[in-house]
């Protein structure tokens, strides 16, 4: 029997439904069954999976409309001062982390806020974009002003890993990603959708 193809963006959508359920992992690895995917770890913020290929795969999920820490995250990366923020800290230190104690491939995603914080973490540790074979990052929140913070200090040959390892998702007219479109930290990838809300996961 063939076995269910799950993408990245599928991940996200994943961890996106399995945090209004009473039991998160019971839900994520349920709907990873028959998949090559098997759930390792989950908290609110960051989901670890491995693929049968040995390969490890986590998603960093993106802003809960209802929790007042995901609200001041966006705020200040729409402000540029992202790296003031102690959720983008403790969510790169995850990464990190998980950098350090997984081997093979590792493959970084994000929706929206957990775009944003994966940009971050890999445009300021050279030893996280160093160990990412990937990052694909969907409808990234950011603005001129975060892109003048996650570019600061970065070499042309910087720039040019980033460019090489991390795919912006951008859907046109998405009002959130939309600076991506004037420069960005890594490569942008443009669709366009019939679907009012340009923003949503679900575009992928």
């Amino acid at each position: 029997m063939a076995t269910r193809k799950i993408t990245s963006a599928d991940l996200n959508k994943l961890h996106y439904k399995s945090q209004r359920r009473s039991d998160p992992r019971a839900f994520m690895s349920k709907r990873l069954a028959g998949s090559d995917f098997e759930l390792k770890s989950v908290n609110r913020g960051i989901a670890q999976f491995k693929h049968s290929d040995g390969s490890t795969h986590v998603s960093v999920k993106g802003t809960d409309p209802r929790n007042i820490k995901d609200l001041i995250s966006d705020v200040k990366l729409g402000l540029g001062v992202g790296g003031t923020d102690k959720q983008f800290k403790r969510r790169r230190n995850q990464l990190k982390d998980i950098a350090r104690e997984t081997e093979g491939p590792l493959y970084l995603t994000g929706h929206s806020l957990g775009s944003s914080i994966v940009t971050k973490a890999m445009a300021t540790s050279k030893g996280l974009r160093d160990r990412v074979t990937k990052a694909d990052l969907y409808n990234t929140g950011y603005t001129s002003a975060f892109h003048k913070e996650v570019s600061q200090g970065l070499t042309p040959s910087d720039k040019a890993q980033l460019k090489k390892k991390i795919t912006h998702h951008h859907v046109k007219l998405d009002p959130l990603s939309t600076a991506l479109t004037f420069g960005a930290v890594g490569k942008v990838k443009t669709y366009e959708v019939d679907r009012l809300d340009k923003h949503t996961i679900d575009n992928f």
